[in-house]
């Protein structure tokens, strides 16, 4: 089946269109290359990257994403583009148009295969389809109304990309059943090789690849006195969310093993990031991911009831003796004396409730909350909370809404089995998570994040089947 798909993909590429369209995109990327256009040298190599995975068929094209977010955090593609400069397009992360052009351009995982949304086999799909867009139609709307084209990047990085990557790892897990357990040995050599990193940035107190970008800016470690680590994501909170991500994901890699060292070193690089949260949510969550509680394709390799006991002892008393190393030493200086980012918070929440009258049908915008804390609270200074953030961009009915868009998927991953439980147990504490900081309430990875581990999490075809027969 493989050599049929590069076989059918070598032949869409031999096609006259195709190749024609392929030699003026490489000749418009070299172009931007000379010229020095960096920013739309990369939307360049993100359309051509969508173009040759969709003929080709790559099977993980859609994690291809991560290419882009992984060395260009959002905070670099913002400082790279500038403030009011450039096209919307431009604005938009290089990783999200790769994804709307991966889809446009047709990618699919099998030649026969159709999406989700059209050969819907779990109950609840196209609901969950419909409430996507319109929630994607009345935000982008009400934006467009307050703001303007402001708004737009926010609403499609946030938003429509992680929907569509949504879709597109659902239909890959229901075409390709092995691929979800290649997913998950994936990301346990991302974790493994992030948590590294992060060890090593944490031991030297530098990170000199990203540093230029950033400087002295409150997001960075600097300001605190203590430093925390960032890997390649910008702020210590947004790389702790992607290690818990990444934890979520892991529960779908076969081999106990690997789940066990890439939780290990997850957690590691977790304390490096000195978020408190995190590593609570992080402890929770890791026994159920070694153990795989739930995933059919690991129950046959899941050992007796005293070995999962042994080994869940074991895992969490390896992580007690991280913490007791020099790693657990800010997590537990923040536990003990940092106050500064709980204020925020407690300041967010009561500026809300005295304001909650403005947003009961609307908001001001995608993005506009930014505004509002500023003038609220002071500069650089967001709500930290992104359930107020959305709130107030988009009122409270629509930010409600989308929580109840979110619900949904916990419940059809409920009704119907494999109940991933392992799975669950690291969705909700992504949830906490990403509910105790900014997260999409800003542009960030935050929403890919969410809605990654909601794909991991869903039921699939054959379960449903199953049920019905």
């Amino acid at each position: 089946m493989s050599e049929a798909r590069v076989a059918l993909g070598s032949e869409r590429l031999r096609d006259p269109a195709a190749t024609l369209a392929l030699v003026g995109s490489l000749a418009v990327f070299a172009w931007l290359l000379a010229s020095g256009a960096w920013a739309l040298s990369l939307i360049g190599f993100a359309l051509l990257a969508a173009f040759v995975g969709a003929r080709w068929q790559w099977l993980l094209a859609p994690l291809g994403a991560l290419a882009f977010f992984v060395p260009v955090p959002f905070t670099m593609w913002y400082s790279l583009t500038g403030e009011g400069t450039l096209s919307l397009l431009s604005r938009i992360h290089p990783g999200t148009l790769y994804l709307l052009a991966l889809t446009a351009f047709g990618w699919r995982p099998s030649a026969d295969g159709q999406p989700p949304v059209v050969l819907a086999t779990v109950p609840g799909e196209r609901l969950l389809a419909g409430l996507q867009v319109a929630f994607v139609a009345i935000a982008g709307g009400m934006s467009v109304a307050l703001r303007g084209l402001r708004g737009l990047s926010l609403l499609l990085d946030n938003y429509v990309g992680p929907f569509t990557l949504f879709w597109l790892l659902v239909w890959l897990f229901r075409s390709r059943s092995p691929s979800r357990n290649l997913v998950g040995s994936l990301a346990a050599t991302l974790g493994i090789l992030f948590g590294i990193l992060a060890v090593l940035e944490f031991a030297g107190g530098r990170n000199p690849v990203y540093e230029p970008f950033y400087g002295e800016v409150p997001w960075f470690p600097y300001p605190t006195g203590e430093y925390r680590s960032t890997v390649s994501f910008g702020a210590p909170l947004a790389a702790a969310n992607v290690f818990l991500a990444i934890l979520v994901v892991l529960t779908a890699a076969r081999s106990i093993r690997l789940r066990a060292v890439g939780v290990l070193l997850l957690i590691a690089g977790v304390l490096a990031t000195g978020s408190r949260s995190a590593v609570a949510l992080a402890v929770v969550t890791s026994p159920f991911v070694v153990l795989a509680i739930g995933e059919t394709a690991s129950a046959q390799h899941r050992p007796g009831l005293t070995r999962q006991l042994a080994i869940g002892v074991g895992i969490l008393g390896a992580i007690v003796s991280l913490v007791a190393t020099p790693l657990g030493s800010v997590v537990l200086h923040r536990v003990l004396g940092s106050w500064q980012s709980t204020a925020v918070r407690v300041l967010s929440v009561e500026y809300f409730r005295q304001s909650v009258g403005s947003y009961l049908t609307h908001g001001v915008g995608l993005g506009g909350s930014t505004d509002v804390s500023t003038a609220a609270l002071g500069s650089y200074v967001t709500f930290e909370n992104p359930w107020i953030m959305l709130a107030v961009d988009v009122g409270i009915p629509l930010a409600t809404f989308y929580a109840c868009v979110l619900a949904l998927v916990f419940v059809i991953a409920l009704r119907h089995p494999p109940r991933r439980w392992g799975a669950l147990v690291g969705v909700l504490g992504l949830v906490l998570m990403e509910s105790a900081y900014n997260s999409f309430g800003v542009r960030s990875l935050a929403g890919y994040d969410l809605w990654m581990v909601l794909a991991v999490l869903w039921p699939d075809s054959t379960s449903y089947k199953s049920t019905t027969l």
